[in-house]
């Protein structure tokens, strides 16, 4: 993943790239039949290839070097996220986080349609945060300077969705 900072990048293939990953998230947005919880999958991984070829999928996707000390320190830290998480709900908030009428309703196949769905919005902001610090120079100042915006991208996420919910 760090490699794609500073790969050559097609500065020229930036346009299509943004027009697709928009056109992505509209078709998911808009609920498209069919494609909908692909849509944003398909766009980020064409954008992918338009801006570094194949070595851009490979870069991104490439195998951890130590997988199991990742894992283990991934799942932990992902215990620990959701424990602070239920605190949070439960004493500051006063609230249950067990009542949840979308998980009430949830399927298997609302739980698989999902996967992708996940898929697309981390694929979105790995090429936008990408892009943003190839364009500034790929080096650590450049990355800080990137990563800034996508700090309040979830919590627009999460009211826009929350919000859309309710109406």
């Amino acid at each position: 993943m760090k490699k794609l900072f500073t790969a050559p990048m097609s500065k020229s293939a930036v346009p299509l790239s943004l027009i697709l990953l928009l056109a992505g998230f509209l078709a998911l947005s808009f609920g498209l039949p069919v494609i909908a919880p692909f849509s944003l999958a398909i766009a980020g991984f064409i954008s992918l290839y338009i801006l570094f070829g194949k070595k851009g999928i490979s870069y991104t996707f490439s195998k951890p070097q130590k997988i199991v000390s990742t894992y283990f320190a991934g799942l932990i830290g992902a215990y620990i996220f959701a424990g602070v998480g239920i605190l949070i709900t439960k004493i500051l908030l006063r609230s249950s986080p067990n009542s949840n009428p979308v998980a009430d309703g949830m399927t298997l196949f609302g739980l698989l349609k999902t996967i992708p769905m996940l898929l697309g919005e981390e694929l979105i902001t790995i090429i936008l945060l990408i892009i943003i610090a190839n364009l500034l120079g790929g080096t650590r100042k450049a990355l800080i300077v990137a990563v800034y915006p996508f700090l309040f991208k979830e919590r627009l996420l999460v009211y826009r969705f929350t919000y859309s919910y309710y109406l």
